[in-house]
């Protein structure tokens, strides 16, 4: 093995004595290695001596790692190598480096999310839809797309600028979409209401975002006094972008609003501080999450900020479904709280069915925190459970349902219609 590996090897020594001794107090005095170091630290570094020693075959130390961490843990911790992490930095900033905006169910072509702001935002591409077919734009035949594997060989190897053609199925119609990678700011905010519909556009010149009429509509079906927001992740700017969605509800005179939570799987605590803040009565220095930590510390998450009167909400009506997870469920636990302590009266939620034929969210209520290593690298940690803040509900492993507040209903799909958007408005 090079000299990259050895030091690799013991930069991971080093990471699992972090975690073997962590909360730990040692004697104090002159012992010897031996006597300080735990078991669980002695085997952990009698495996990786003894593979460096001896196994005959290809070994990745970063993998290894990775693989141990998330395997030994739950599905939410992780170990990052420097250049991983610097990748996750960026995206937790909404910067996205050379792609589509495309993003798909696990292993199939059938597209998830659209990012705002992509390539594949402003070339109209929808979710729900199936890659079938692509092509360089000046090809004449497209090529077959089956499953994922497909569309990644295909685009891996095209670089930024080179436009591709995409064909995609929307049930029995297929649309062609022409589209290139590039970098872009990703936004997480679309509105809409019953004669216009905006999305969030990033001014690279300036660092600023506003709000730009779409030339389709985001909804078609939104009523009178009804505004509706598309929120689809705790990243970035997305603090920035729902307020200028905010905003233009009021200035459009629009105090009904429907928030859809849906396909929105979290993301940072300090945005969903700033989001709760809109929508949640009060102002600064109230909890909207209480996190119990293993020791037994408890600390809580603050408004940060405080608009909500701004807006004289009537109604406040949450699109939510199982994959609205973490910091969406959090939100809506703030909200339906706060909502009832303060007689408002306003938040209704309205979840889908699931496919375990439940009407519920994802259930996510614990938290990560990230340690930084020296090298730049990083371990993400399930460090703590999320309560509600004024209830004391956790909804971990159970999701936001019927069953928890009388203010959250089932809705039943129904073909060709937004199901839980007509009930938010009847």
């Amino acid at each position: 093995m090079n000299d990259k590996n050895n030091k690799f090897l013991k930069t991971a020594v080093a990471v699992f004595v972090s975690l073997a001794i962590a909360g730990l107090a040692f004697y104090a005095g002159y012992v010897t290695r031996e006597m300080k170091m735990p078991k669980s630290l002695k085997d952990a570094e009698f495996v990786l001596e003894t593979i460096d020693k001896y196994y005959d075959g290809d070994f990745d130390s970063n993998e290894f790692l990775k693989k141990a961490v998330t395997g030994a843990l739950d599905r939410y911790s992780f170990f990052y190598t420097p250049s991983d992490y610097q990748n996750v930095t960026i995206e937790r900033e909404g910067i996205n480096t050379g792609k589509l905006g495309l993003m798909f169910y696990s292993g199939s072509t059938h597209v998830y999310s659209v990012s705002g702001n992509s390539p594949a935002d402003r070339a109209g591409i929808e979710e729900d839809g199936y890659v079938v077919a692509a092509k360089l734009n000046a090809a004449s035949e497209f090529t077959p797309i089956n499953n994922y594997v497909d569309f990644d060989t295909f685009t891996s190897g095209i670089d930024k600028g080179i436009k591709i053609d995409l064909k995609i199925r929307y049930g029995e119609e297929e649309r062609v979409y022409t589209l290139a990678k590039e970098d872009f700011n990703e936004s997480y905010v679309w509105y809409a209401d019953s004669q216009k519909s905006y999305g969030c556009i990033y001014d690279k010149s300036t660092g600023t975002w506003s709000l730009a009429e779409r030339e389709k509509p985001l909804k078609s079906n939104v009523i009178d006094g009804y505004a509706y927001i598309k929120f689809s992740r705790f990243n970035g700017d997305a603090a920035k972008q729902l307020k200028l969605a905010l905003d233009k509800m009021k200035e459009r005179g629009n105090k009904k609003l429907v928030l859809d939570l849906r396909n929105n799987g979290g993301g940072y605590m300090d945005i969903l501080e700033k989001i709760a803040a809109m929508l949640c009565p009060g102002s600064g220095n109230r909890p909207i999450a209480v996190a119990k930590f293993k020791s037994g510390e408890i600390y809580n998450f603050y408004m940060k900020g405080g608009s909500y009167d701004n807006y004289s909400f009537e109604k406040i009506c949450i699109l939510a479904n199982s994959n609205s997870a973490s910091a969406s469920e959090a939100l809506i636990g703030a909200m339906l709280d706060y909502d009832a302590s303060e007689n408002k009266n306003v938040v209704q939620v309205y979840v889908s069915l699931a496919a375990d034929g439940k009407y519920r969210t994802y259930g996510k209520g614990i938290m990560q925190s990230t340690f930084k290593n020296d090298n730049g690298g990083a371990l993400t940690l399930t460090t703590a459970h999320l309560y509600w803040p004024k209830s004391n509900v956790t909804i971990h492993g159970v999701g936001v349902t019927p069953e928890t507040d009388a203010r959250v209903h089932g809705v039943a799909p129904a073909a060709g219609v937004d199901a839980e958007l007509i009930a938010a408005m009847s």
